[in-house]
């Protein structure tokens, strides 16, 4: 019989197969997938994969490798998914498709997972750009003042600023045309708007000169960047 997918309860304790990794990777992305298949037999995974191949429309269908008690078990996932139950749906949906009989299971993936197999480039959150500079000197220096201690975040507070609790500032590096920038950016906002308004506020409440910290300007960060910043 095919074998059945092993309960949600025992992901904490599976570590990646490969050499151990910096301890970002163990930190939990903000996003769901669904474990449809497990199996410490690479060939049954192999069958399970044919049989599953083009039916996950716009999903990520993947194999993901993990080591519970020195025992390699092969699986195959769905994401990325912003919610428990969307994922839960498209799992049981693949395993219907593809008459698999296992019982698939929900989970949070690390983050190292979701940036290494998520093909979605553009998650559907906002960010604020607050400075970009070619300078990495330049970039901390406004970084300390816009960080500020209780200050600056203080005075963004007193002026009420769209879900500050949640909002996550952050320095971001980015290569252009084979030069670095140095940015930071704050968010994470559902709507262009919000994150606009929330970076003018912010602006206003450090005392750094406008020309060292520009326009804010709003954007869609990509998925890798909110799995990696989002709280």
């Amino acid at each position: 019989a095919t074998p059945q997918s092993t309960p949600a309860a025992a992901e904490p304790n599976e570590s990646p197969a490969a050499p151990s990794a910096p301890a970002v990777e163990t930190e939990i992305a903000n996003v769901w997938v669904a474990n449809i298949f497990s199996s410490p037999s690479q060939q049954e995974a192999d069958r399970a994969w044919a049989r599953l191949s083009g039916k996950s429309g716009s999903n990520n269908l993947y194999r993901y490798e993990t080591t519970l008690d020195g025992v390699t078990t092969h699986r195959i996932r769905v994401g990325f998914f912003d919610d428990r139950s969307a994922a839960q749906a498209a799992g049981e949906a693949l395993v219907a498709a593809a008459a698999l009989g296992t019982i698939p299971w929900v989970v949070q993936p690390n983050v190292s997972e979701a940036r290494k197999y998520n093909t979605q480039t553009i998650s559907n959150l906002w960010v604020v750009n607050l400075s970009s500079t070619p300078d990495e000197a330049e970039s901390q220096a406004i970084w300390r003042v816009l960080e500020g201690g209780s200050g600056t975040m203080a005075r963004l507070q007193d002026r009420r600023a769209p879900g500050l609790s949640s909002l996550s500032l952050y320095r971001y590096e980015i290569t252009v045309d084979d030069r670095k920038q140095y940015r930071i950016r704050l968010g994470f906002f559902e709507n262009r708007q919000a994150a606009e308004e929330a970076g003018r506020l912010l602006v206003e409440a450090v005392a750094l000169p406008e020309s060292r910290i520009g326009k804010p300007w709003a954007v869609r960060p990509s998925f890798g960047e909110a799995a990696t910043y989002k709280k």
